[in-house]
């Protein structure tokens, strides 16, 4: 009788510590009315900054209107360093005009598979389309013109010309 009452008194003690499925985590369901969106992103060629807003139209759609702005540079550019009265200057020799790009988006998202537990993931689709337009800013290089000593005479700002900058 001892034993049976020493067994019940270990299981009624060390039972409740058990879990069978673990903790289950419920997430709550909360419903977004719209979205916006703000980022900053580092191309190979270039740098930028986008804003996009989504807005509901019901539960698995939402329109979507985008903006962006990036600097773009050309894949071929090499920057040169050169040394001028103990200052280093870096630039990109032949390089003629800076380019600005601004785009606009008006598009759609669907939702297709939606996350109903805490450890899943939604999946949508999304589709626009938009205009782009690009602005260039022409770039004047400082050039500086030596005497026959080797001093400079004097500095002046110049657009590019491949057939008078040679060099520096």
């Amino acid at each position: 009788m001892n034993k049976l009452v020493i067994i019940w008194i270990f299981l009624v003690t060390f039972t409740g510590m058990l879990n069978g499925q673990g903790v289950i985590i419920e997430q709550p369901k909360l419903l977004f009315n719209n979205e916006q969106t703000l980022g900053l992103f580092l191309n190979s060629n270039g740098i930028g900054a986008d804003f996009r807003y989504a807005k509901y139209i019901d539960s698995r759609n939402d329109r979507i209107y985008e903006v962006s702005f990036d600097f773009v540079k050309h894949p071929k550019e090499y920057k040169s360093v050169v040394a001028v009265n103990f200052l280093t200057r870096r630039f990109v020799y032949g390089k003629k005009n800076l380019f600005w790009e601004l785009k606009g988006q008006i598009g759609n998202q669907h939702e297709l598979f939606r996350k109903y537990d805490f450890s899943s993931i939604s999946v949508r689709l999304t589709y626009s389309g938009g205009v782009s337009i690009g602005f260039l800013k022409p770039i004047y290089y400082e050039i500086i013109t030596y005497d026959g000593t080797g001093q400079p005479a004097y500095r002046e700002e110049k657009k590019f010309d491949p057939g008078i900058h040679l060099y520096n």
